[in-house]
């Protein structure tokens, strides 16, 4: 019986040295027990102080940084250049030819603005008289003193029938005094006395002559302010007034229209060239021939009226 006793306690003993036999194979210590040797805690503060040293480590970097590269220079960043498109093809504009430069007008100077009243002898006789009566566009009767006598125009000599030259005389003198001035001439074949006429400071002779009513009358030959006047009748003719306002040889008939001339105004007619005084005035109108002393002797403006 002993000896079956016995036996199970040899046969575990070799069971024995074999785990301890299994321990030293495997590596494990003796002495420890087969659970890890760090718990789950202790790895997880060790990774803390781990992240902690890093992080410090990593601020002082940052700190230290700026100091050394304080003097490098910082390199800007540059886009990168996009794949810009080719320019497409232009054309070269045609030439445009430039325009021919348009000649420069020639400008005519104005006439040079007239004083009719220098003309007026300074040294002549001047008398103040009134008007009666407008008889024409180039006459008046006037008194002085108690006396009356009729006052011919100088250098004046009604236009066409005379009919603009008297309305334009009769609102210019009729009822008021005017300054008579005697030129070289007294007075004409009829006795009318030969006077240049003022208004105030108004040259009447100039003013009809200026307005196209009447024209220029070279009788008598010597006049101090023919010159004047033949200015004044260049300035309405340029201008087209009153009987200049007509078209270039167009003649003015009677009733102030236009007409046929009854006459040929190129030639130097004669009183005995008309059958009746009607035809030489009319001829005379038409043409304007108040320079032609053949049909008008006395310069009265009416045609063969002797």
């Amino acid at each position: 019986m002993r000896q079956l006793k016995t036996a199970p306690a040899e046969a575990a003993k070799p069971a024995s040295a074999g785990w301890e036999h299994m321990k030293a194979g495997s590596g494990i210590i003796p002495g420890m027990s087969n659970r890890s040797s760090f718990s789950g805690a202790q790895i997880a503060i060790l990774l803390i102080v781990v992240a902690l040293v890093a992080g410090v480590w990593g601020l002082v970097l940052i700190l230290l940084r700026p100091a050394s590269a304080a003097g490098q220079p910082t390199l800007a960043a540059t886009a990168a250049p996009s794949d810009t498109p080719a320019p497409s093809e232009t054309f070269a504009p045609s030439e445009t030819p430039s325009p021919a430069p348009s000649a420069t007008p020639t400008l005519t100077p104005s006439p040079t603005p007239i004083n009719p009243l220098a003309c007026l002898p300074p040294d002549s006789e001047r008398v103040e008289a009134q008007v009666r009566a407008v008889v024409s566009g180039a006459v008046i009767e006037v008194e002085v003193d108690g006396v009356r006598s009729f006052v011919r125009y100088l250098g004046v000599d009604p236009a066409a029938d005379g009919q603009p030259a008297a309305l334009l005389n009769r609102s210019l003198v009729e009822g008021r005094t005017v300054t008579l001035i005697r030129d070289a001439g007294d007075t004409d074949a009829q006795g009318n006395l030969l006077r240049y006429v003022l208004v105030g400071d108004l040259f009447v002779n100039y003013t009809l002559v200026r307005d196209g009513a009447a024209l220029v009358a070279l009788y008598p030959p010597i006049q101090a302010c023919v010159e004047t006047l033949l200015a004044g009748e260049a300035l309405a003719r340029q201008e087209q007034r009153g009987f200049w306002g007509l078209a270039a040889g167009t003649p003015f008939s009677f009733g102030g229209g236009l007409a046929s001339p009854p006459c040929d105004c190129q030639v130097r007619y004669a009183c005995t060239d008309f059958t009746s005084q009607a035809d030489a005035q009319a001829c005379y109108n038409a043409c304007g021939d108040y320079r032609n002393a053949g049909l008008d002797p006395d310069h009265n403006g009416l045609a063969c009226d002797e």
